[in-house]
This record gives C-alpha cells, sequence and structure tokens, in this order.
C-alpha cells in the first residue's frame, strides 16, 4: 500500500510481484492453510513444526502445486510422527 499517495505505483508493484510468482501459489497457499492445523497437533517443538510446513511448501512448489492434502499428510506427517 502507498496509503493514497500513488495507487498508480501500488498497482505496478503488484503486477510485478503477481509476475514473479509461480503458477499455482494460491493454490498451494490454500492447501498449506489446510495441514497447517494437523502440524500443530503434533507434539514437536515450534522449530520442528516449521521446519516441517517448510518443506511442507518447499515439496508443493516443486510439484507446481499438483499436490493433495493426503499426500502431504502421508509424506510429512507420518514421518514426523514416527521419529518422535
Amino acid at each position: 500500500s502507498t496509503d493514497g499517495k500513488s495507487p498508480l505505483a501500488a498497482s505496478r508493484v503488484r503486477e510485478e510481484i503477481s509476475r514473479c510468482l509461480p503458477e499455482g501459489i494460491g493454490e498451494i497457499i490454500d492447501l498449506m492453510g489446510q495441514v497447517r492445523p494437523h502440524v500443530r497437533k503434533l507434539d514437536v517443538e515450534e522449530a520442528d513444526r516449521k521446519q516441517i510446513l517448510g518443506k511442507m511448501f518447499s515439496y508443493c512448489l516443486e510439484k507446481d502445486g499438483r499436490v493433495t492434502i493426503g499426500e502431504l499428510m502421508d509424506r510429512f506427517l507420518e514421518t514426523a510422527e514416527e521419529s518422535i
């Protein structure tokens, strides 16, 4: 936001940022929002939860967002629970 000082500048900055973001980023963010409550339930330190979510996000980016919540749960949460 430019606090109303330059709506045109704000619009152009948003456009530039949008061009830099990968395809499907909205879907990835939605997916992360769905899986986050499950990660928060894990009995692990906050740093470990952040690491798990970071790995999930990176995995989603690598797969161009073509990931299901079940795949994330199987791949990352079961592994995390086994290592506790």
